[in-house]
């Protein structure tokens, strides 16, 4: 295994490099899975976190999905109210 350098941090990295050091940027589930070795995340460890954060992003998945949902319904009663209105004006 040859990926044993991947697991360290790069002390080389200069500090004007916030982009890939990720200390500005907010920890995304792409960050968090780079800075766990794979090694270190076997067996029930491994597999909780794995499930807790498979779990947590179906979660946001979820309310993204259902706050689209709501501002379609929102959207779709407001135009059937205008079209009420519009037709009693009629």
């Amino acid at each position: 295994g040859g990926r044993g350098g991947r697991e360290l941090p790069a002390p080389e990295l200069p500090p004007e490099a916030p982009k890939r050091s990720g200390s500005i940027q907010p920890i995304t589930s792409k960050d968090l899975v780079g800075e766990a070795p794979p090694r270190e995340q076997t067996g029930v460890i491994g597999w909780l976190n794995k499930r807790q954060k498979e779990n947590a992003e179906e979660q946001m998945r979820k309310m993204e999905k259902w706050n689209e949902v709501m501002l379609k319904r929102q959207q779709e009663k407001k135009e059937e109210e205008e079209r009420k209105q519009a037709e009693g004006v009629v």
